[in-house]
């Protein structure tokens, strides 16, 4: 009868998946969170991208099924087969903010399988910007943190500035999300959010 359990929990460890959990307004996707996704992608089984519906800090965004369309190309692009993108925070909202402790909650039970972790940039690992994170400290005592380092000093802010100045964006993101922002003309008004 002992051998049944630790065989039980053999398997269940056995098929246990790291997963990574990278929220972001994506608007747009950059090659800075290309840099932190192929950090995340050695550190986790599998890394899903999950584009904010509505943006706590209320930022401003292009529209939820544009960036989500825009992160697809980007994924097509990168060819990362262990990254995915996640369409979750239209299934959770109500016409008010996702917060990252309560998208954390949610997947954890659905994952529940699995070790759920949340990865962030270095950005948002500054302390005075964390603490503006709802309920951080629960985010700290429940889940693994994934900071990634900034090797690439590229945001999407920057992407948005060279747009509205009609400047080249071409090399701070991938080519399918810069032939699409081109082909629809996106983000001709300012639009100010990462």
């Amino acid at each position: 009868m002992v051998f049944t359990y630790y065989r039980l929990y053999f398997l269940l460890i056995s098929t246990m998946n790291r997963i990574g959990i990278f929220g972001s307004a994506f608007n747009p996707p950059s090659l800075g969170h290309l840099d932190l996704i192929k950090q995340g992608v050695q550190a986790f089984d599998k890394v899903y991208l999950v584009p904010s519906f509505c943006h706590p800090l209320g930022k401003e965004m292009l529209s939820y099924p544009t960036r989500c369309h825009l992160v697809s190309e980007f994924l097509h692009d990168i060819n990362q087969p262990n990254c995915q993108l996640l369409m979750i925070e239209h299934l959770l909202a109500s016409k008010k903010p996702i917060y990252t402790y309560d998208l954390l909650v949610f997947l954890t039970r659905f994952f529940v399988n699995d070790e759920v972790s949340f990865i962030i940039g270095p950005d948002n690992a500054n302390p005075e910007t964390w603490k503006k994170f709802y309920r951080y400290q629960d985010i700290e005592k429940n889940w693994n943190i994934f900071v990634g380092k900034q090797n690439i000093d590229t945001r999407s802010t920057q992407i948005r500035h060279k747009i509205s100045q009609q400047q080249d964006f071409s090399e701070l993101t991938t080519t399918s999300v810069y032939q699409w922002i081109q082909f629809m003309n996106l983000y001709q008004t300012p639009v100010n959010s990462d």
